[in-house]
């Protein structure tokens, strides 16, 4: 008797697990979503800081080729940076969207 009821307990959560599960999933990547979207806006604006900073270091240092080499590199990077984290939340969106509307 014990084990018919085992059983039976087995199989009604096997059932029922994978409900509870994709339910758990759906709201942690949720979650994961979220946090990303706010990391992806933190690096825009850490991007956007570097390129700016970039810009100014070249055009205060107009007559040092280093430091104008510098900047011109800060300001490429920045641009790289902005680019791909455009690309990167662009990215979370459509994953967003598509599995999680």
């Amino acid at each position: 008797m014990s084990k018919n009821i085992s059983r039976v307990l087995v199989f009604f959560g096997i059932l029922t697990v994978p409900s509870i599960l994709f339910a758990q999933l759906k709201n942690f990547a949720a979650t994961v979503i979220s946090l990303l979207n706010g990391a992806v806006f933190l690096i825009l604006a850490m991007a956007v800081f570097f390129f700016v900073v970039g810009a100014i270091r070249f055009i205060a240092t107009a007559g040092d080729d280093k430091s104008r080499s510098d900047g011109k590199q800060m300001m490429i990077w920045g641009t790289l940076s902005i680019f791909v984290m455009i690309a990167v939340w662009g990215i979370v969106n459509i994953i967003r969207t598509t599995f999680f509307a």
